[in-house]
């Protein structure tokens, strides 16, 4: 046991003060994603709360060079390891909805593999991409994982506009405002 005139305490008492303050930033961030993650669920009529989350967008130059991104969060946190990129076989041009639809079909193949499906898969995109995602989804016997779609929107002056959030079988996007932790 140190003394209180040992040389070595004011390291120790930087390490225990350290240690606490990793603890309760830590316990604060899960706290925070617990809240969100039950936000999620109720405004987005998600069964549970979701704690491992895929996002999926489409990139392309002018029709060409097709690339499907998937981007992992477990618990509000980056995920890295579950980061993918697919190179676009199939949908070319500017079909996004086509594309999407063979991104999250070969998603949910690797899911049969033993790649877990998600709590949640989030598709960058409107209606069209929903439907794609989840026609996808449900042939390769994936039609229980929840999807939703997000769209950018901009008002007439080039201003951003909330987001809006399309989910299965709701006619009618809900609006997210700037900041809004959801």
């Amino acid at each position: 046991m140190l003394s209180a005139a040992s040389p070595k305490r004011p390291a120790f008492d930087r390490i225990a003060s350290n240690a606490a303050a990793a603890y309760a930033a830590r316990t604060e961030r899960a706290r925070a994603a617990d809240e969100t993650g039950l936000e999620l669920a109720k405004r987005f009529r998600l069964p549970s709360p979701p704690r491992d989350i895929e996002c999926v967008d489409i990139s392309h130059l002018g029709g060409a060079s097709s690339t499907g991104s998937l981007v992992a969060f477990r618990d509000g946190e980056p995920r890295p390891g579950g980061y993918r990129r697919f190179t676009m076989k199939g949908a070319g041009g500017a079909d996004d909805c086509g594309m999407i639809y063979e991104l999250v079909l070969r998603r949910a193949r690797r899911g049969r593999s033993g790649w877990e499906m998600p709590d949640l898969l989030l598709v960058d995109g409107g209606k069209g991409q929903i439907g794609a995602a989840r026609r996808a989804l449900e042939e390769e016997g994936a039609g229980g994982t929840a999807v939703i779609a997000i769209a950018k929107e901009r008002d007439l002056s080039g201003r951003r506009a909330p987001d809006r959030v399309f989910l299965p079988g709701r006619r009618d996007a809900v609006c997210l405002r700037p900041g809004d932790p959801a």
